[in-house]
């Protein structure tokens, strides 16, 4: 359930960033991100994303994403596309690798969850019964835990603005319905944060969603990437789960 939120708040993030046709064509970023779960025990997983734009004459961004979830033998690979010109969600493929006991209990060898949009809406298609499926309104801000890493940029920032959009999490298991949610991104200010990839210049944003609290925070001077992403806990006040950027890398 926690990890579900934290992957939640990988939506959110209010920043200003200039136009996504000035990302150049051909132009990549990898980032390894440590995801740790303080509460109620601790875990560590591992997330790399890398997001590349494409040079064709209608280019669009792809983002493939690993996250690698020890604790349950599980592995989820994601690959997106958005519009290069306004960052609309084009489509989503979600591979879910799961222990072999349940392979055996779901009848697969692996989960997977397929989303496209057509028109004003986004149709998702999945394999199994344990995985969301079926259809959901898909306006030009809905987007994914997996593709907020890069549309979260593009947003207005300006100090205490604030903003709510729409949001969709495709790779959470036992849902009985595919479903949007809203969330609210208030802009709280500038901090110095530290972490393994290096001393970072950041835009603090305070995080909401369904009634859970967190902060995001974005480098300045590094293409405004997510750098750290705190989860609170309502008793202690502290995070109880973190994404941490270990590296960065441009080509």
């Amino acid at each position: 359930m926690r990890l579900t939120f934290l992957l939640a708040f990988l939506t959110a993030a209010a920043i200003a960033a200039e136009s996504p046709e000035t990302w150049p064509p051909g132009q990549t970023e990898e980032l390894t991100y440590e995801i740790k779960t303080r509460l109620p025990r601790e875990t560590t997983n591992d997330n790399i994303v890398k997001i590349e734009k494409t040079d064709d004459s209608l280019p669009v961004f792809i983002i493939h994403q690993t996250l690698e979830i020890p604790a349950q033998f599980m592995k989820i690979v994601t690959r997106e596309v958005y519009d290069g010109r306004n960052l609309e969600l084009i489509s989503s493929e979600n591979t879910i690798s799961i222990p072999e006991e349940a392979k055996e209990q779901l009848h697969v060898d692996s989960v997977v969850v397929s989303a496209r949009r057509t028109e004003d809406t986004l149709d998702v298609v999945t394999n199994s019964y344990i995985a969301p499926s079926g259809r959901v309104i898909a306006g030009p801000d809905l987007t994914t835990n997996v593709g907020s890493i890069l549309v979260s940029r593009y947003q207005n920032f300006d100090s205490d603005s604030s903003r709510e959009y729409e949001s969709v999490n495709l790779i959470k298991l036992g849902s009985e319905k595919v479903e949007t949610f809203t969330a609210r991104d208030s802009v709280v200010g500038i901090q110095q944060v530290s972490v393994p990839a290096g001393d970072f210049k950041c835009y603090k944003v305070l995080n909401m969603v369904s009634g859970v609290h967190g902060y995001t925070y974005y480098a300045v001077e590094e293409n405004l990437v997510p750098v750290l992403i705190e989860l609170i806990d309502p008793q202690s006040g502290q995070p109880s789960m973190t994404v941490t950027l270990q590296e960065y890398r441009r080509q």
